[in-house]
């Protein structure tokens, strides 16, 4: 063996030390800083339980998660805040949420794909969480309380309303929105409500019928008892949401998660936002709380002329009452 071959020897006695050695504070190093990383996450979910919990992996398949289908439905109504509501119990740490609207009752095509398809929309959640999701039209829809009833005749069922007179005004402001994109020409609201031949609202007007809530209510409650629903103040939900978030809460269930320290309101958008953590609000799309168009206050006493027996006969079917019949109220709309 010459001095090369000795020297290379040695030299990879030496790596081969080294490298025993290395390793394992390596792997100490790795596990250190796994673990000040993990303490930190932690440290951060409890002490921001609104910011980091399980609903963080509502699209991620962990152990002991699963698809499950929903233990409670927002079933309307539409243009009443729907998407504020689910924005709102999102949150909750035992709530997971279907993250668009499944309309799986009332669309007859996805209806056909079955249950398994149903279920494939739904969130992956933790046993102890319950499943949500929203579609606005299974309300007004008169075969959909039936097939709800078929897949489960216990579930909670949530319904949000609003003063009819205003759901109908942004039901349409919607529909106009739409048209915009489809580059059709648009009419003022007293043109669409009217019945040009008589002056007085049409009552065939899409908008206005889908507020006959007690119309709806009625093929519901041939299905489901009333201790089954929750009835949401949809006016309230924007004015002061915590009350009704709260309400809700109690009758899932559900402890009292959402503080009323995390709703901020928003004076931009004119709404509250969620406080999700000390530098970020939850708030909901730009299309929301659009501003309602001037409507001519005949107009809009008509509307509460057509309105005001079917609020009264929801009042009663839902043992509930609003604010929408009191005349001396002094309204926001058409100002």
């Amino acid at each position: 063996m010459n001095y090369k071959d000795v020297k290379y020897t040695q030299l990879s006695n030496k790596t081969e030390v080294c490298s025993r050695c290395c390793t394992p504070r390596k792997l100490f190093t790795y596990f250190f800083i796994l673990t000040v990383t993990l303490i930190g996450l932690l440290v951060t979910c409890y002490s921001h339980s609104s910011v980091c919990n399980k609903n963080d992996f509502r699209k991620v398949h962990m152990r002991q998660t699963k698809r499950r289908l929903p233990h409670c439905i927002i079933i309307g109504a539409r243009k009443a805040g729907t998407r504020a509501l689910l924005t709102y119990l999102g949150v909750h740490p035992d709530i997971q949420t279907a993250q668009y609207e499944v309309h799986f009752f009332d669309n007859q095509d996805n209806y056909d794909f079955g249950y398994g398809w149903y279920l494939k929309q739904m969130p992956y959640s933790f046993p102890d969480q319950l499943t949500i999701e929203k579609s606005p039209a299974y309300f007004t829809e008169p075969f959909v309380p039936g097939r709800v009833y078929s897949l489960n005749s216990t579930i909670k069922l949530l319904l949000i309303v609003r003063d009819p007179v205003q759901r109908t005004i942004s039901d349409q402001l919607q529909l106009n929105y739409k048209g915009l994109d489809m580059g059709l020409e648009l009419k003022p609201f007293e043109e669409l409500v009217l019945n040009p031949k008589t002056g007085n609202i049409d009552m065939n007007f899409k908008p206005v019928q889908r507020s006959y809530y007690d119309v709806y209510m009625k093929n519901w409650l041939k299905y489901f008892p009333l201790n089954q629903f929750h009835i949401v103040d949809g006016d309230q939900l924007i004015s002061d949401p915590y009350p009704e978030i709260y309400k809700v809460e109690s009758f899932l269930g559900l402890r009292h998660a959402i503080p009323e320290s995390d709703f901020v309101y928003n004076a931009t958008k004119g709404f509250y936002c969620l406080k999700t953590d000390t530098a970020y609000h939850k708030c909901l799309s730009g299309t929301k709380g659009r501003s309602h168009p001037h409507i001519h206050k005949e107009v809009i006493d008509k509307l509460k002329q057509v309105f005001w027996k079917h609020n009264e006969n929801f009042f009663e079917l839902v043992n509930q009452r609003f604010f929408w019949n009191n005349k001396t109220m002094t309204s926001k709309i058409g100002k």
